[in-house]
């Protein structure tokens, strides 16, 4: 609970008007670790799902700024 809880204060952070790109590439990162840790517990479907909205940001931000590498490594 812990983690979806700080997974929705990142998202907050990220989707804010002056969020930068690197709160949005954090976003995703913060996506594809509840992923990881769901699946850990076996929770496909939910781990599926998060890490389908990490891979939405990042080539949201891919599409944004396509030179900048920083940006698309999680």
């Amino acid at each position: 609970e812990a983690v979806r809880r700080a997974v929705a204060l990142q998202r907050d952070i990220a989707t804010d008007a002056s969020a930068t790109p690197a709160a949005r590439r954090d976003l995703a990162v913060a996506y594809s670790r509840l992923g990881d840790m769901l699946a850990a517990t076996g929770d496909t479907q939910a781990s599926l799902a998060q890490h389908r909205l990490a891979l939405g940001v990042m080539q949201a931000l891919a599409a944004t700024a396509p030179d900048d590498l920083s940006l698309i490594h999680i």
